[in-house]
């Protein structure tokens, strides 16, 4: 039988590898971050109304700055340690150079996660590119990089925290920077020292982010790696003493400045109270289903999560192999000191996913999003298992091309292609005896044209969804007079903007599969989830918008006197804090119509928010009241299970009107102003 010549099989290797180069690498990863970037700031800036704990940051930080205090953080102009000072700091600065707004307040965060995937992608590029394996088994690291930047990027719920002016996705970043840190010290002995000193920043100033979590989790995840693999020698005093003196340094003057200001009982609430009771639920117990963090991480990295169980399962066959297939304890055990880089390396991301989750599994205090912290991680093992099917589905391509260039082997049924020990086709070794030639893939024709499983179900995924919104669109803009029924009108570009665009993306992944570009499959993907969201973040959020005019009654309340007293019926709790933070009144919430009367019936210029019937019914005979300003409007959250439970009639069915003592006699032109009533959107 003619054998493969080292020409013909270095040729072979050349064109399966097809290694991304670091021009491309470039190239890719900055259209990843500008894509990403576009996607998140037109979230930050279409969003209108903060969600989940944003308010928080923005209106201390906004507190602060009206106060001069850069110290105190204040909530109603009241000291809130509910965390530290770094965060604040930040939203501060954006206020002075863009002003008070929602997209100055969640300018840092895009920063941030900006930051992080950008750190992902060059932290998977490294870990591979410097692996020993050589031949069809050495990784493409480059091509992983970009991989795990538009998984992340376009994690549901990375994608969600993105925008967000909270301080989770800071954690995120220091972690990440930290045992980016702790592992480049372990595998580089002369760099050591400065790499985890490195790590000791990050860790500082995660602490001064989020807290003593910004710390827990890498040093636990670390210490388990360095235990697992006997490393533990290669810690040494000064390493602890220098970490926890930079870790220290950088957070203990905060703190230190807060006692002063405030004394004990700030560092008391939140250490004790926001920290450890937090933990273990003396305080927000939550009570949670067993599995929810794990349920919270697998779908907050959807649609990516898919690949995580195979890629586990993946990489404990690996180190089953490593071990001669012993599973036995002590055999496992003692083999991770002798893994590989690669897999060493993957070991480490396991325990840091592993870590991150855990560690809020057994909290009580829980939140979908804590396991963020994670995801940096996650992305990368499974962008590493994406690359090992691609070069599956490579060697497949390269088997084909063996049987048909060489007509001893074509002969045969199924193709096998050898690989040399001892040499690497690429480089400039020499070859083997022919005793140590292996096959390393014979398979069939149908095994040598399929895709791999993840490649096709992206891409029905991809048709099913482009069929689906194109039929609804379809009926919806057939419908006609039926379209009124909905609360939330969407019409012209918007209503076929999405379809076409989904209509593209598939044309798009039906020929990288034709050209078997299964990479590029993916990162179309990954691209069509960010493009559909700069789409929604322009197009569709403003129509909700406009159902949660708090924008537009804040306008009104700017245009008051400023002993204005302000009161909002309790159906609008939700919108207290948001106007406070667009006004600067803080509303009285009014809990019932006993309530609302003693409002109306006080002297001195007021504003009442309120349902129209309540209104009505408030007034016992006072004439001075007229309404100025009347909304349909949402006041019950938004959420995508709640419009089409309500078959997109959304909207309160009493209207919300916005009421007020003053009069043009008695207040000039702001009275005249606010004298006659405008229907933002009249009643039907």
């Amino acid at each position: 039988m003619m054998t493969l010549t080292r020409p013909v099989l270095a040729q072979q290797h050349k064109q399966v590898s097809a290694d991304i180069s670091i021009g491309k690498f470039i190239y890719g990863l900055i259209f990843i971050f500008c894509l990403a970037a576009i996607a998140y700031l037109s979230i930050a800036f279409f969003w209108g109304k903060f969600s989940r704990a944003e308010v928080f940051f923005a209106e201390c930080s906004r507190e602060m700055l009206s106060t001069d205090n850069f110290i105190t953080p204040l909530y109603h102009q009241h000291a809130f340690f509910d965390k530290p000072i770094f965060v604040y700091w930040l939203i501060i600065g954006m206020f002075k150079l863009f002003g008070i707004n929602h997209f100055a307040a969640r300018l840092p965060s895009v920063i941030a996660s900006l930051v992080t995937i950008a750190i992902t992608a060059l932290a998977g590029s490294a870990l591979y590119e410097k692996c020993k394996d050589v031949g069809f088994d050495k990784p493409d690291g480059r091509r992983i990089g970009l991989l795990a930047a538009c998984m992340l990027g376009s994690a549901f719920m990375y994608l969600s925290f993105s925008s967000l002016c909270m301080s989770d996705i800071f954690l995120v970043m220091f972690d990440s920077l930290s045992l980016i840190g702790v592992y480049a010290g372990i595998k580089i002995a002369k760099k050591r020292p400065l790499c985890w000193w490195l790590a000791s920043v990050s860790m500082g100033c995660a602490f001064l982010a989020k807290g003593p979590v910004g710390v827990v989790l890498p040093v636990f995840a670390s210490f388990i790696y360095l235990m697992l693999t006997r490393n533990l020698r290669l810690i040494k005093i000064n390493h602890i003493v220098l970490g926890l003196a930079t870790i220290a340094i950088i957070g203990s003057p905060w703190f230190y400045a807060a006692y002063l200001a405030n004394g004990s009982n700030a560092l008391i609430y939140f250490f004790v109270h926001e920290n450890l009771q937090r933990f273990v639920g003396s305080a927000y117990e939550v009570h949670k289903p067993f599995g929810y963090m794990i349920a919270g991480f697998f779908l907050g990295f959807a649609p990516w999560s898919i690949l995580l169980p195979p890629a586990f399962l993946a990489f404990c066959g690996e180190l089953r192999k490593t071990n001669g297939n012993n599973i036995e304890p002590k055999k496992l055990w003692a083999s991770f000191s002798t893994l590989s880089d690669r897999l060493s390396g993957e070991l480490f991301l396991w325990l840091w996913v592993f870590v991150a989750v855990g560690f809020f599994c057994i909290s009580h205090g829980q939140c979908d999003y804590y396991t963020l912290p994670a995801y940096p991680a996650a992305a990368i093992l499974a962008a590493r298992y994406v690359e090992s099917l691609l070069s599956k589905a490579a060697k497949f391509s390269a088997g084909t091309t063996a049987s048909t260039t060489t007509s001893s082997i074509a002969s045969f049924n199924d193709t096998v292609m050898y690989e040399w020990r001892g040499w690497d086709p690429l480089s400039g070794g020499r070859s083997a005896s022919p005793q140590s030639q292996r096959p390393v893939f014979a398979g069939n024709e149908r095994e040598r044209n399929s895709m791999p499983w993840i490649v096709m179900l992206v891409a029905l995924a991809c048709i099913a969804i482009t069929i689906v919104v194109g039929i609804c669109t379809t009926q919806f803009i057939l419908g006609g007079a039926k379209n009124s029924s909905w609360d939330i009108h969407i019409s012209g570009v918007p209503l076929v903007a999405i379809p076409y665009f989904l209509l593209i993306l598939t044309g798009a992944i039906v020929f990288f599969v034709s050209r078997r570009k299964y990479a590029s499959v993916l990162v179309a993907a990954a691209s069509g989830i960010l493009v559909i969201t700069i789409l929604f973040a322009s197009l569709i959020l403003p129509q909700f918008n406009r159902l949660e005019p708090v924008d537009n009654i804040a306008s009104l309340i700017k245009q008051c006197p400023n002993n204005l007293r302000l009161g909002t019926d309790a159906a609008l709790a939700s919108w207290n804090d948001e106007i406070l933070f667009q006004s600067g009144k803080d509303p009285q919430r009014l809990d019932d119509l006993s309530q609302m009367r003693q409002f109306v019936a006080k002297d001195g210029p007021a504003l009442l928010v309120a349902p129209i019937d309540k209104y009505k019914l408030s007034l016992n005979g006072a004439k001075s009241w007229h309404i100025i300003a009347g909304y349909r409007a949402v006041t019950h959250s938004l959420t995508p299970g709640y419009i089409i439970s309500r078959k997109g009639r959304i909207v309160d069915p009493t209207p919300l009107i916005v009421a007020t003592n003053i009069i043009g006699a008695d207040s000039g032109p702001v009275g005249a102003r606010l004298a006659e009533p405008v229907w933002i959107r009249p009643p039907k």
